[in-house]
């Protein structure tokens, strides 16, 4: 019973880390063409939706991590770690991901938070992402017309702040005697919501699941035809002031102008120009005939931010056109409010506002409301994006180690372009002779190679290192699995990646790493690699029909460095499948399924990386093949991956042309 208990945790942990790695490799291609796609020039709508979609992709990514999380401690609940954030950056975020759907049904996703929200604190970020996101889903799934609103606030009153979160709509809104069902799963408000509408019924039962599980609260008011609003409370903890954030000098800020409408006291405008590197344009309006004959001669889209007197908006309504000048020109209004303890929510042109302050606030309070209505601003303009300094880092001496020549090549073409001196090495052995020899900043280690390979290599170094400076050893792998994190870290490594390699995040991480203010990271303890069984191959395929190349990938490939790149990589992919493909057949001939199965992942690996996808798809399925499997069908799968090669690489050979970069236009 316990070997057999011992088998069935083996079996899991593999099928965990083969989920968690074939899902992750579709996203990291979406992530990473879409980081690619925002350097390129294009319409700044195009580049917010690219932008959009990479931020939904990451936040997807995060949920396949937490779902494995959950499967793996057989607790139902994942990892809570708590992070410091700014409320007001996630609620732009959420909207930056949901604007899309919003904008779709012609519905306003606005933001509102109260001053002093944009204070640094402790909280569980992700599941508070996931709940907004669940949230503001189903308000616009719910709202025909009108607006979406989330709103925050930070509460000081208590032992333990609060952050507050509000999700309120204009939509169909909830009958009184189902609100309390609402929280239970499955559970719809009616029968005609599930036929309008569609949909589980699980999203609020999640939401209250969550935040039982840091101490949360979330409540509901509702009136059918006017709307619903959510209430949502999390315990957070206070950054102490040593530890958040250093303020950067305000002559280094980007010089941002602010628009002050109506009557205010010098003192709040000398607070405005003195919160940062702000300049204050004051015009004194009266009324509304001159507060529109006003914005008749500015130009809004000068201005980030506007100041607005609460004596100028009794008089317009609340979809008088003179609100969507400021929509239009992307220019987010703060309200000044004569009452000391005016509440947005009393405020009837509310979704006008990014924040409300008193008119004669704490210095305090007006920055922070400056800082809000910053934040929550569309991103800059096109012209304001091409004057952007580019990131630039300091040349490193980077060894990087695959024995996979095509890997190689990416590496060395994204570490190159951004400055490094690179050295080229193909397995364990080769990597320690290349540390003996000549000094070097940091290590690029993939953790499977033929002879030594990338975890035993890293001990061994450790060992030899001794009182030497510490090199960084960052351990490259497809396996995004815990164990795997695990493995390296206790074999020395001071992080892991995971393939395919996200650019940016590559050049971050060696910057991190050799910074002059950077220490090793905290190591984990070593445990056993549980990853010691294979999954039954049900047969190969049919892939006549499918596409042999990705031609998007191959444009990729051409955006990196051109076309003497893509004949390098193809030149470089000839030679690294036949030698693989030739291992293959050696291990067939001589019965070694180890043998096959490490052929199998250089295959998978190459052709990966030349967009051969079916290719790549084949042989992942045969690394994982059973010796029973092997036995009987090793040279049948030998002969398919043979013959799906030869497709792979006439594809290759055949004159196409010159390859055509990623267009810029994705409209």
């Amino acid at each position: 019973a316990k070997d057999q208990a011992e088998s069935a945790n083996r079996a899991k942990s593999y099928f965990l880390a083969s989920v968690s790695h074939e899902l992750r490799t579709p996203l990291n291609a979406i992530i990473g063409y879409g980081n690619h796609l925002k350097q390129l020039e294009m319409p700044k709508n195009q580049h917010d939706m690219i932008d959009a979609s990479v931020k939904a992709g990451e936040h997807l990514l995060l949920l396949i991590d937490q779902l494995i999380q959950i499967a793996r401690n057989d607790s139902g609940t994942a990892l809570v770690q708590p992070k410091a954030i700014k409320p007001t950056e996630l609620m732009s975020e959420i909207r930056d991901i949901m604007k899309v759907r919003a904008d779709d049904k012609g519905l306003a996703l606005q933001l509102h938070a109260a001053p002093l929200s944009d204070t640094i604190v402790n909280a569980p970020c992700d599941v508070v992402r996931n709940i907004l996101l669940n949230l503001v889903g189903n308000a616009i799934k719910f709202t025909e017309s009108g607006s979406v609103t989330i709103s925050g606030e930070l509460s000081w009153d208590d032992d333990r702040p609060l952050l507050k979160l509000t999700v309120a709509d204009t939509g169909i809104g909830i009958a009184i005697e189902a609100q309390k069902r609402i929280f239970e799963p499955f559970q719809q408000a009616d029968e005609t919501v599930l036929n309008r509408f569609g949909g589980t019924g699980l999203g609020l039962a999640i939401c209250r699941q969550l935040l039982d599980q840091i101490g949360g609260t979330i409540a509901v008011h509702s009136e059918l035809g006017i709307g619903t609003e959510f209430m949502v409370t999390v315990p957070v903890e206070r950054v102490i002031e040593q530890n958040s954030q250093i303020e950067t000098d305000p002559a280094l800020e980007p010089a941002v102008k602010l628009l002050a409408l109506g009557h205010f006291d010098p003192a709040l405008l000398a607070k405005a120009q003195a919160a940062g590197n702000y300049h204050v344009h004051n015009v004194a309006v009266n009324n509304g005939l001159s507060l529109r004959e006003a914005l008749g001669q500015i130009r809004l889209d000068d201005y980030r931010l506007a100041i607005v007197d609460d004596q100028l908006i009794s008089q317009f309504d609340p979809s008088d056109p003179v609100w969507q000048l400021f929509v239009d020109a992307k220019v987010v209004p703060v309200l000044v409010a004569k009452e000391a303890d005016i509440d947005i929510g009393d405020v009837e042109l509310r979704a006008a506002f990014a924040t409300v302050i008193p008119a004669s606030p704490q210095f305090d309070e007006v920055r922070s409301a400056i800082r809000i209505g910053c934040s929550f601003a569309s991103p800059i303009a096109d012209n304001d994006r091409q004057t952007e300094v580019p990131v630039s880092y300091q040349s490193r001496n980077v060894l990087v180690a695959d024995d996979n020549r095509t890997n190689r090549h990416i590496l060395g073409a994204i570490l190159e372009a951004a400055g490094h001196n690179v050295t080229m090495v193909c397995d364990g052995d080769e990597t320690l002779d290349a540390l003996e020899k000549d000094k070097f900043d940091i290590v690029l280690l993939d953790v499977n190679m033929p002879r030594l390979n990338g975890i035993d290599a890293c001990k061994m170094w450790r060992q030899i290192e001794g009182g030497r400076s510490h090199i960084p050893i960052v351990g490259v792998t497809a396996d995004a699995t815990l164990e795997t994190e695990e493995r390296c870290l206790g074999a020395g490594m001071d992080l892991r990646l995971t393939k395919p390699v996200n650019a940016p995040l590559l050049l971050a991480t060696i910057d991190k790493c050799c910074g002059k203010n950077s220490s090793p990271f905290t190591m984990q303890s070593q445990q056993d690699d549980v990853f010691n069984t294979v999954v039954p191959i049900a047969g190969c395929p049919d892939t006549a029909a499918a596409t042999v190349l990705d031609q998007d990938h191959m444009a990729y490939l051409f955006s990196i460095g051109g076309q003497a790149f893509v004949d390098e990589m193809i030149e470089s992919f000839m030679l690294d499948s036949g030698e693989s493909m030739q291992s293959l057949r050696d291990a067939v001939a001589s019965s070694n399924v180890d043998q096959f199965r490490f052929a199998a992942h250089a295959l998978k690996s190459c052709s990966n990386n030349m967009g051969a996808k079916v290719m790549a798809g084949l042989c992942g399925r045969l690394e994982k093949i059973t010796e029973s499997e092997f036995a009987a069908n090793g040279a049948q799968q030998c002969s398919a991956v043979g013959k799906t090669l030869d497709t792979v690489k006439a594809e290759l050979a055949a004159p196409q042309g010159t390859i055509n970069p990623p267009a810029a236009n994705c409209g």
